[in-house]
């Protein structure tokens, strides 16, 4: 353990994402400051957010090789139960005292706490029940299943919460105008990308994570060599559900407002698959890149080509499958065979 703890702070692909960390606290410092703009601060927190997400989705998908198209499920879990227990909590308090009603950060920081440990239960219970059936499909298969997770969750999310307010959306009023609240969330965030990263990374050169690699690899040698696959596969599926639920909650507490149809869309899931794919499968490093590349690309695409942005960006991903399989950080062994070695 002490080992795995060491490549922390010593391989090149964990110092690249301390030095991403470091960026963007000074970010936040110089935005506290007054020295760089509320614009500056918020793509730093869209990259972060990107980030998390393709390193929550790789330890089951880069790392272990099963490619999940239900973890918008996970991340709309986590967002659902967020917005619906922040949401009814500010209306609660409000109604029972409107004259001296005063929302403080601290106080909706702790209803929102309540909401992302009930998602992030709520995705790993699910996880592990569902993946201990899926995850012994292979595949384009696997793959599939997870699309039906999907929508099964979407259509009951929506059965239940539709007869309690006649509407999909739920509104997480009055948030924005906590004094401060930019600056504490981007706080936040910094926070939960440092434990992700932390996370990701771990459970990629610990013995769990050189289990995901057998499996990704070969999982009947896998097998064979003793490595106990399906618990391995449940245990990254869990902990890759938790992760992507803890950052829908983040995402509906930024924004002050939650979509079920958004949320749960298969476009989110599509996202998290896509940031992997063009970073590069089977490594921390291209998780990392592909966050970052493709918030460029997305954003890029967002203003001069509004209505046709995931036509383009579809196009760049599929040119990346064909041309590049393994991805930007296949690339980088490709020019620079002797960096293969310190690519985790």
């Amino acid at each position: 353990m002490n080992d795995t703890i060491r490549k922390l702070y010593t391989r090149p692909s964990a110092l690249i994402a301390w030095g991403l960390v470091l960026i963007f606290v000074v970010v936040g410092v110089l935005f506290k400051a007054g020295l760089v703009s509320l614009n500056t601060a918020t793509i730093a927190m869209d990259l972060m957010v990107n980030i998390g997400l393709a390193l929550s989705l790789a330890i089951i998908m880069s790392y272990a090789g099963y490619v999940s198209f239900g973890h918008a499920v996970f991340y709309g879990l986590g967002g659902f139960l967020t917005g619906y227990i922040v949401y009814n909590a500010v209306q609660t308090a409000y109604t029972a005292n409107p004259q001296n009603f005063n929302l403080t950060f601290g106080r909706a920081l702790g209803w929102w706490l309540e909401g992302a440990v009930l998602g992030a239960l709520a995705s790993a219970a699910l996880a592990g029940t569902v993946g201990a059936a899926v995850l012994r499909l292979r595949g384009a298969f696997f793959a599939i299943a997870t699309i039906g997770l999907d929508y099964a969750v979407l259509y009951l999310v929506k059965l239940y919460h539709n007869p309690l307010s006649g509407s999909a959306d739920i509104p997480v009023t009055q948030l924005g105008a906590i004094e401060g609240f930019f600056y504490k969330t981007y706080v936040l965030v910094t926070v939960f990308f440092i434990v992700t990263v932390i996370v990701a990374y771990l459970a990629r050169v610990s013995k769990f994570g050189y289990g995901l690699s057998a499996i990704r690899e070969d999982e009947d040698a896998a097998e064979v060599l003793g490595v106990d696959t399906t618990r391995y596969k449940v245990y990254a599926f869990i902990l890759s559900a938790v992760l992507t639920s803890l950052w829908g909650s983040i995402t509906v507490w930024r924004q002050n407002s939650f979509g079920v149809d958004i949320m749960f869309s298969l476009r989110e899931s599509v996202h998290m698959i896509a940031m992997n794919v063009i970073g590069g499968l089977g490594s921390f490093l291209g998780p990392t890149l592909g966050g970052m590349v493709y918030y460029a690309l997305y954003r890029a695409t967002l203003t001069k080509l509004a209505n046709s942005q995931f036509i383009v960006v579809g196009i760049i991903v599929i040119l990346f499958i064909s041309l590049l399989p393994e991805g930007l950080v296949g690339l980088v062994k490709l020019v620079r065979p002797k960096l293969r070695k310190y690519i985790d």
